[in-house]
C-alpha cells in the first residue's frame, strides 16, 4: 500500500470504530472511554494501549464523522471531550453500511463483528508504522487558507471586528508591554491586525481566524488575572462564535487548544 492510499483510507477505520462504540452506547462518552473499547491485546503492560491511539488518525477520523453529521462533541475547560450521536446518526450510519465503496459495508457484512474490526485496526496500526506515516503526509495546506466571502455587517463578523480593534488599541497603548516584551507585542499586533484587514476586505480564511485566536491566547496568558483579561476573553469569544458559524464543528474540534 502506498502512503497516499493509506492517508485516504485509514481515517475511515478510526471513524468507523468511534461511530460503532457510540452506536451501541446509551449515553454520551468521553474520548478515552471510546479508545478503551479497543485495547491492544498484544500489549502486555498493566494498562494496555488502544488501537485508536494515533492522534493523527483519531483527529482525521473525528473530522470525517463531523463532516457527515454523525457525531456531536462537547468540550470542557478541564474535562475530556464528550462524544455523542447526532440526531441523524442511524440514518447516516445505515447509508454508509449500504455503500459498497466504504469499509462500513464490509463491517456490516461481517455482522458488525469485532472479529473483523479488531484485525482491521491492527492492520491500520501496522501499516502506519511500516509506512512511517508523519503529520506531513496528511497536510492539506490549502484548505485552511481558502478565503470565504462574508458580510461584515452580520452580527458575528461585526462583533469580531469590533472586539479585535479594541484589543489592538489596548495593546498599542500599553507602554509597559511595549517596553518589557517588545517583540512579543509586535508579533501579537501583526497577527491581530492582519486578521482585521482580511475581515474588512470581506474575505477571510480559517487560517487568519486561527492566527488571531493564537495571538489572543498569548495575551491571555501574559495578562492572566489582570483587569485586561476580560478584554482578551471577550475578543476570543467573538472569534469563536464567528468560527462556529462559518467553519463549523470541524475546525472547532481541531482548534480546541486555542479555545
Amino acid at each position: 500500500m502506498e502512503k497516499a492510499e493509506f492517508v485516504k483510507l485509514a481515517p475511515l477505520y478510526y471513524a468507523m470504530a468511534i461511530a460503532n462504540v457510540l452506536r451501541n452506547a446509551h449515553d454520551a462518552l468521553p474520548d478515552y472511554k471510546i479508545r478503551g473499547d479497543y485495547p491492544d491485546q498484544y500489549d502486555s503492560t498493566p494498562e494496555p494501549s488502544s488501537l485508536l491511539d494515533r492522534p493523527l488518525l483519531w483527529d482525521k477520523g473525528v473530522e470525517w464523522l463531523l463532516r457527515r453529521d454523525l457525531i456531536a462533541i462537547r468540550h470542557d475547560p478541564f474535562g475530556p471531550p464528550i462524544f455523542n450521536k447526532s440526531e441523524n446518526f442511524m440514518a447516516v450510519w445505515d447509508g454508509l453500511c449500504s455503500d459498497t465503496t466504504t469499509p462500513f459495508y464490509n463491517f456490516a457484512t461481517s455482522g458488525f463483528s469485532g472479529n473483523w474490526l479488531i484485525p482491521a485496526l491492527h492492520s491500520v496500526e501496522n501499516h502506519y508504522v511500516h509506512l512511517k506515516i508523519t503529520e506531513e503526509d496528511f497536510d492539506n495546506p490549502d484548505r485552511e487558507w481558502e478565503p470565504i466571502r462574508i458580510d461584515v455587517e452580520e452580527p458575528e463578523a461585526r462583533k469580531a471586528i469590533e472586539e479585535l480593534k479594541r484589543v489592538i488599541d489596548d495593546v498599542r497603548a500599553d507602554n509597559g508591554y511595549s517596553a518589557t516584551y517588545p517583540h512579543e507585542r509586535d508579533y501579537v499586533l501583526d497577527g491581530l491586525s492582519s486578521a482585521v484587514e482580511k475581515f474588512e476586505t470581506r474575505a477571510v480564511s480559517a487560517g487568519y481566524v486561527r492566527v488571531a485566536l493564537d495571538r489572543l491566547s498569548i495575551l491571555g496568558r501574559r495578562f492572566a488575572g489582570s483587569a485586561k483579561e476580560a478584554l482578551f476573553t471577550g475578543a476570543k469569544a467573538a472569534l469563536i462564535e464567528f468560527a462556529k458559524k462559518h467553519f463549523g464543528q470541524i475546525l472547532n474540534y481541531l482548534w480546541q487548544t486555542l479555545f
